[in-house]
């Protein structure tokens, strides 16, 4: 089997008739390929080579035999990788170097193969949480989640209270964005009905709707219905546009009689000849210049008209100041001037309801409707000149002309304190006997048995 490089030495029947030695030994076939027969029989495909002066051999397979099904390479096969690999050594290249790179490319093959497959699957996850969130957007609409937000934020307060917020909504926001997906909302359309309000001069419900939305955002984000807080970027610039608008169209306050004229109005109604039930919440309502919720729905319970310090406890559930913070909601105390005492009792010894100290003129069991005392000061002649409201201005007003505290005058209208005002922390324990020296002295303004005159207060720091 010796012979010239590229002389054809072997045949399947030569291979066949090889037997095994002793020792091992090598059939070439040429041109470095050779078969190396082992003692115990098995035929390997080598491979012999030199490359920069340094020789090497590569295996290449086991002899399989044509038509047989023993072994991996066959006679032209290893023929087929013996020329490949001299081509590679043409280009200088070492086979066992191309065979490291070929497995390295099927590695890598293999794992381009797996990382297509991972980031098909991803897609595949991520369409399916599109569609998710597309579904979620048509189902928590602005108004959907406005609602439930509102129904939470409610829990415990007056159903007047609670019916208010909800229309708010309804007539401010819902209109025009209630039907929208709230994650589809941004800024721009926040900022656009906040606008409409601030345009329309009314300023104040502008800056209540706003705080509304911002609950409403709040509890979205918590909730997951919505990506993030929209409202809460539009504070700066909503704030100078409604600060704008008030330039453009000055807010009014609700119309009330000038201090010197509050004498002359007191005998107006005091001379009112319709319910006395009517002329009973006129007075009290001058005299204590509580919100005209808290004078409506008041009962006979809430007021001690006994002993040296009468007061009317309005509870509160039926304050517009609503828990702070972590502070709890609280009663507010009211002091009884004596005119308000008198006008109580006449109104008890009536005997027209036991239980609400301002019935309903028509329907038994009701409370008195929300218009009747600002109908009945028109037919006194104050149309326009004065209403429920303004008696609160009006105190005010009074007040703080003849002297009184500021802090003292504010606990009394039950305004919402901000939080400097906390830390002074008026509250009903520390001004409840300036405030009932000061709503007497009021009460006798009002009459006109006082004017000019003012009641010292001990002003508490």
């Amino acid at each position: 089997m010796s012979g010239r490089t590229g002389t054809v030495k072997l045949t399947d029947k030569a291979v066949r008739a090889l037997a095994s030695r002793d020792k091992p030994y090598k059939a070439s076939d040429g041109a470095g390929l050779y078969l190396l027969v082992n003692p115990n029989g098995s035929r390997l495909w080598r491979f012999d080579y030199q490359l920069d002066g340094k020789r090497g051999t590569v295996a290449l397979g086991v002899y399989q035999h044509a038509g047989g099904t023993r072994g991996t390479m066959s006679l032209a096969g290893a023929r087929l990788e013996r020329d490949r690999c001299r081509e590679l050594l043409r280009q200088g290249i070492r086979p066992a170097d191309a065979k490291a790179l070929e497995a390295a490319r099927v590695r890598e093959g293999a794992a381009a193969v797996r990382a297509k497959a991972r980031a098909e699957r991803a897609a595949r996850k991520a369409a399916a949480e599109v569609k998710r969130a597309e579904r979620l957007a048509d189902h928590w609409t602005v108004e959907r989640v406005g609602n439930t937000w509102a129904d939470i934020h409610c829990r415990g307060r007056a159903a007047r209270t609670v019916q208010q917020l909800h229309q708010s909504l309804v007539d401010h926001v819902y209109p025009y964005i209630g039907s929208r997906g709230i994650a589809s909302v941004t800024s721009a359309d926040i900022v656009d009905v906040i606008d409409r309000l601030a345009v329309a001069g009314k300023h104040e419900t502008a800056n209540k709707v706003r705080r509304r939305l911002a609950g409403i955002w709040h509890y979205a984000v918590l909730q997951g219905y919505a990506p993030a807080d929209v409202v809460m970027p539009t504070y700066r610039e909503t704030t100078k546009r409604i600060a704008a608008a008030k330039k453009v169209n000055p807010p009014r306050n609700l119309p009330h009689v000038r201090p010197a004229e509050a004498p002359g109005l007191m005998r107006a109604i005091r001379g009112y000849q319709g319910s006395p039930v009517t002329r009973a919440a006129l007075l009290v309502m001058a005299y204590t210049f509580v919100r005209t919720g808290e004078l409506r729905f008041s009962r006979w319970e809430e007021f001690d008209l006994e002993g040296v310090a009468p007061t009317w406890t309005v509870p509160a559930a039926r304050m517009k100041v609503k828990q702070r913070g972590d502070r709890p909601a609280e009663d507010h105390v009211v002091p009884l001037s004596r005119q308000v005492v008198e006008v109580l009792r006449e109104l008890k010894a009536l005997r027209l309801d036991d239980e609400r100290v301002f019935p309903h003129s028509r329907k038994l069991g009701a409370f008195m409707s929300e218009n009747t005392m600002l109908y009945a000061l028109d037919d006194l002649g104050y149309k326009g000149r004065q209403t429920g409201h303004g008696f609160r201005h009006l105190a005010m007003t009074i007040l703080r002309e003849a002297g009184f505290p500021g802090d003292v005058v504010h606990a009394q209208l039950a305004h919402e304190k901000s939080d400097e005002q906390q830390e002074r922390a008026y509250n009903k324990a520390e001004y409840l006997p300036q405030r009932r020296i000061m709503l007497q002295a009021y009460a006798d303004i009002l009459d006109g048995s006082q004017a000019g005159k003012v009641v010292p207060l001990v002003r508490t720091v």
